[in-house]
């Protein structure tokens, strides 16, 4: 697969065309295009953010988030009895960070990394449609999962952090002194 051709077929999944999903899948030559168009949009985050340190590191976690949303997609997908490979998940999800592209504009790029997230849920949902022939509903709860478990630890975090801090304000004190 050519170059032009992985951003054609990107440009087409995050346009939500589901042939280009399936297309995507089943082209076993689209695999390496996939993890490209994560490494360059790990480098387009380094550069929105202006962290040059992060040209190496964000690339890399880039490849390793692509495969680990995928792994997570692709055993809760079997779970509700999907029968795709990983690699036919693998390849149109790696294809939809295209879209985190957008955040090599510095200064804004940061903030358009919300609505890129947001975005790639709806893709998410439409490539585990298609990848696995489900119905969109089941896409939906296979997506939604690892995003609520997600929220769920976040917030449970965030509650940790908050009532540490506040039956211990010694702690906090230390904190600040930090500064």
């Amino acid at each position: 697969m050519t170059f032009k051709e992985g951003v054609s077929r990107a440009l087409a999944i995050i346009k939500l065309d589901g042939a280009a999903v399936d297309d995507t899948a089943r082209d076993s030559s689209a695999t390496g295009m996939a993890f490209l168009i994560a490494i360059l949009a790990g480098v387009a985050n380094a550069i929105g953010s202006l962290m040059l340190p992060g040209l190496i590191i964000l690339p890399i976690m880039m490849v390793v988030g692509l495969l680990v949303s995928t792994l997570v997609l692709w055993i809760i997908a079997m779970i509700f009895g999907g029968r795709a490979s990983f690699m036919e998940l693998l390849r149109p999800i790696g294809h939809s960070m295209m879209l985190s592209w957008v955040t090599v504009i510095p200064i804004i790029g940061p903030f358009l990394s919300f609505f890129v997230g947001i975005w790639s849920i709806v893709m998410d949902v439409i490539i585990v449609r298609e990848v696995f022939d489900f119905s969109t509903g089941k896409a939906v709860t296979v997506v939604l999962i690892p995003v609520v478990v997600a929220l769920i630890v976040a917030f449970a975090m965030a509650a940790w952090v908050v009532s540490t801090f506040s039956t211990n304000p010694a702690l906090l004190a230390q904190l600040t002194a930090l500064q």
